[in-house]
């Protein structure tokens, strides 16, 4: 369904204040109205909003297929309503401004009833919605195909986006609307560049006559009072039913509070998407820093083609171009300073980069050219409490255990701090590689430690991008022949600057020569040295297999600088977790709980698939439920905040009460 907004220069007889005269006018519209719309039947529904002796609003409800002759029903309405006028503007309208003229029609008396115009429409529930927000907006811009090519390499996206706009604005394209090839990923960390994205592939897509309707509905992550994360699915199926010919944004990104949608509501959301991917065109944005929401994205609909876009790595003359321009848009010749704001030790940078490098000059140029009467800063800033976000190599310093594992992060970061030394004092060494082992037991954080490591490089400039990129077989191995290693090239290609993490490598090993499997890790080898200065490669899995794996290809052990080895975590620092973990739920655990803690903790690690921290988080979410039942059998007068917040012995009595025996499979993990 679409709706639209007309308005007429009023050309029929004069409209008087007389009341019985309105009331006349008012009874005959309401009468014709439903009888006109109920001929009409489900393929348009119109209304008169507003009317005088100038002008007259219309509104209409039109079915999608119907939408090329909507002029001519909006004309034939008005005639058949004894109402003559000039048609002066004809506009497509979000849902929230037909339910105002609509309000505006009620007032009026040119309908019997708005809810009952609602139930008929299906609009009764729009916007009634819990724990989910929505939000509308109209395309606004169209590009041509030259259009669209220029604003790309203004966004520096050509790598991504100039293929895909070369088959919306392919020649062989029908003109008219079949359905949607393909949906899209929009990734950036800047929200500016993910809107001007949006922007671009929205105004090219309409031109293309790739979607029906210019109606955007944007979806975004809510949490309830409780603070948990809640989806109404009755809110987003209906979304998707009033979007037919439209697009739907799944804002996982741009939430004000940082928030991303959980791997459940992702799945969930996914069943609608799948349900709609002919009719209504699905968007997702990320962050391009968040490779795990991407991954669950793409296991939750792998039947699904997306196409992603995003900001890519430029180099220093084409980052110079781009600064360059940007100054000359806002009439600034004298610019030279600028590229003196690029940091000199950089190779690649990303337009988010480029356009915080801009303001921080813009900023320095508005107080020393401009208003140089503020270059000594005569008024400084009032001191805060604000603390820094705290970097990388300070949050993996603060991780409970892992002392090996920092050890050799800090050994990683002095090897480059020394050739940087060695490099100043023009002594050249080819740079070693940064590719890395990690082994170790489920639990003991070795993914965690991945996305830090990728953090760290970044920050030290190891690495351009620092986004984790994760992989296992099914992202390596195709299932056809020649497919093993496009598919693995193109996997580094994605990770360029950034770490490729490879978890439980050993399953890429086929145990027969020639097979997919041993394509995979020799494209891998091949791919390693080709991009081992912008790319790092983690391996990870237990210990004993990981050096089966590197047996597997004479070339994979020589390349690979770092091996990281992920102790088994004590008992001391499991309970240090664990305390972590209810701390940052908000709970707290009483002292008389510790030995019960402890003991099933010592008795668990017996297990050989013990989980580690896995474990621990396990332990803490099934003691939650325990407290939950406690909680219900209290009286009203003992929920005191204080109460609510801690945790007790009794609540770690898992299931029967004996530790021991329960612990070891309804507890903990097996891979």
């Amino acid at each position: 369904m679409l709706y639209y907004q007309y308005e007429y220069q009023y050309k029929g007889a004069p409209i008087t204040d007389d009341r019985k005269c309105r009331g006349d006018l008012q009874d005959d519209i309401l009468k014709r109205s439903i009888q006109i719309n109920r001929k009409a039947g489900n393929k348009a529904q119109f209304y008169i909003s507003d009317i005088n002796n100038v002008s007259l609003t219309m509104c209409s409800a039109v079915e999608t297929q119907y939408s090329t002759e909507r002029l001519v029903l909006a004309d034939s309405f008005l005639l058949d309503l004894g109402l003559k006028g000039n048609r002066n503007d004809s506009t497509e309208i979000t849902i929230v401004q037909f339910l105002r003229l609509l309000s505006s029609a009620d007032h009026n008396s040119f309908i019997a009833d708005e809810d009952e115009v609602k139930r008929e429409l299906g609009l009764d529930a729009f916007g009634d919605y819990r724990n989910t927000e929505l939000e509308e907006s109209l395309i606004e811009r169209t590009f041509s195909k030259k259009q669209a090519a220029a604003q790309c390499r203004n966004l520096l996206c050509g790598t991504s986006i100039l293929p895909e706009l070369e088959r919306i604005f392919a020649a062989e394209s029908p003109q008219e609307f079949y359905g949607h090839p393909v949906h899209y990923v929009i990734m950036s960390d800047d929200i500016e560049v993910r809107n001007a994205i949006r922007e671009l592939l929205l105004g090219s897509l309409i031109q293309a006559k790739r979607l029906q309707s210019l109606r955007v509905c944007f979806l975004s992550p809510q949490k309830d009072h409780f603070g948990r994360q809640r989806l109404d699915l009755g809110a987003v199926e209906a979304m998707y039913n009033l979007q037919y010919g439209g697009t739907v944004m799944i804002q996982s990104a741009s939430s004000s509070s940082g928030e991303t949608f959980s791997p459940a509501a992702i799945k969930q959301l996914s069943v609608l998407m799948r349900a709609h991917r002919r009719s209504v065109l699905t968007i997702i944005e990320l962050n391009k820093s968040d490779s795990t929401s991407l991954k669950q994205w793409e296991k939750s609909i792998p039947d699904i083609p997306f196409v992603c876009l995003e900001e890519e790595t430029v180099v220093r003359k084409t980052a110079s171009a781009y600064l360059k321009r940007k100054a000359k848009a806002e009439g600034i010749s004298d610019n030279e300073s600028l590229l003196g704001h690029l940091p000199q030790e950089k190779k690649g940078f990303l337009l988010t980069e480029l356009n915080q490098t801009y303001e921080e000059w813009y900023g320095d140029r508005l107080r020393t050219v401009i208003y140089p009467q503020y270059q000594e800063n005569p008024a400084p800033r009032p001191k805060t409490d604000v603390s820094l976000p705290s970097s990388a190599l300070a949050e993996l310093d603060n991780m409970i255990g892992l002392s090996e594992v920092k050890e050799t992060i800090h050994k990683m970061i002095d090897c480059h701090a020394a050739e940087m030394m060695f490099e100043q004092h023009g002594i050249r060494r080819s740079q070693p590689a940064m590719h890395m082992i990690f082994s170790g037991s489920p639990g003991t954080a070795k993914t965690t430690v991945a996305r830090l490591v990728a953090r760290i490089m970044k920050e030290n400039d190891l690495l351009s991008v620092g986004d984790l990129v994760e992989a296992g077989r099914a992202d390596l191995v195709d299932r056809y022949i020649g497919g093993t290693a496009p598919r693995v090239r193109n996997l580094f290609k994605r990770a360029k600057g950034s770490v490729l993490f490879i978890d439980e490598a050993y399953s890429l090993m086929d145990y027969r020569n020639g097979l997919y499997g041993d394509e995979a890790i020799s494209t891998i080898v091949q791919e390693m040295e080709n991009e081992r200065h912008d790319t790092a490669v983690i391996f990870a899995g237990y210990a004993i297999k990981m050096d089966d794996f590197l047996e597997s290809n004479p070339g994979l052990r020589s390349r690979i600088a770092f091996h990281v080895s992920f102790a088994d975590y004590s008992v001391e620092e499991l309970i240090a977790i664990l305390n972590l973990i209810s701390t940052q739920e908000g709970m707290r655990i009483e002292a008389s709980a510790l030995p019960t803690i402890q003991r099933i903790i010592a008795e668990a690690m017996y297990d050989p698939a013990f989980g580690n921290g896995r474990f621990v988080r396990n332990v803490f979410e099934q003691a939650r439920m325990n407290q939950a039942r406690r909680l219900m059998s209290c009286e009203n007068e003992e929920r005191s905040e204080r109460f609510l917040r801690t945790m007790i012995a009794d609540d770690f009595i898992l299931s029967t009460g004996h530790p021991k025996k329960q612990m070891l499979h309804p507890i903990g993990f097996r891979l």
